[in-house]
């Protein structure tokens, strides 16, 4: 398992300035892969969106040809990545459609309804979530770096479900957190923002400085700051 993984999680939809945040997003993100050498992105499907994390990823693969894409999908909608031009737009008028992955080295996992349903025979997504985390661990990597562009009630409670890892299901991580702004039903949400100020990760080596972090199961780094002091 050579496989060098950065999983991203965020924000699908809502956020503000988005263009300053995706040439922002995407510097840290360069800085992250180059200096960790990154050969693996991961994400749990969402599809393109112009206000979404997911955003980055078209000019990401524009400067990161080589990159392995892993993109967790459950098996009913495996078809809106794998069907070239596909779009649709949801119940809240939010457009969305399918990435061009020509010359591009990627793989959707498809993740069984049966794992990922809950009572009411719906998707589950804390389970769609974990699921990819078990992936990687099985076929990929035991350490990975998550890089985070926002989080809600599911991400949150998915990361304190990885930090237990009672069974050991799910591989060590080191968050990221991306500084992030977001509009929802008029109601504005930042997330990260302790970190605007600190460009000090463009020195940083995440995974040869992990025994110096002393990483055991997840490690919040909520701040630059917090983080260099670790150092």
């Amino acid at each position: 398992m050579n496989n060098k993984v950065l999983l991203l999680k965020g924000w699908v939809v809502g956020i503000q300035n988005v263009e300053e945040w995706r040439e922002r997003t995407i510097k840290i993100i360069i800085n992250l892969i180059n200096k960790n050498k990154i050969n693996t992105i991961a994400w749990d499907g969402d599809l393109l969106q112009e206000d979404s994390f997911t955003s980055i990823i078209p000019e990401l693969l524009l400067k990161k040809k080589k990159l392995k894409l892993i993109i967790f999908k459950k098996k009913s909608s495996v078809y809106k990545l794998l069907t070239p031009g596909f779009s649709e737009t949801d119940e809240y008028g939010n457009f969305m459609q399918n990435f061009n992955f020509k010359n591009i080295n990627f793989k959707v996992v498809p993740i069984d309804e049966s794992k990922i349903l809950n009572e009411k025979g719906k998707t589950d997504f804390l389970k769609l979530g974990l699921e990819g985390y078990k992936y990687i661990k099985k076929y990929l990597n035991n350490k990975i770096i998550v890089a985070r562009m926002g989080m809600g009630y599911i991400a949150k409670k998915e990361f304190e479900a990885v930090e237990n890892n009672e069974n050991k299901e799910y591989p060590k991580i080191i968050i990221i957190d991306i500084p992030t702004v977001r509009k929802m039903n008029d109601k504005i949400e930042t997330f990260g923002m302790d970190n605007m100020n600190n460009n000090n990760i463009n020195n940083t080596n995440l995974f040869r400085r992990k025994r110096k972090l002393g990483i055991i199961g997840i490690k919040q780094l909520n701040t630059f700051k917090k983080y260099l002091e670790l150092l």
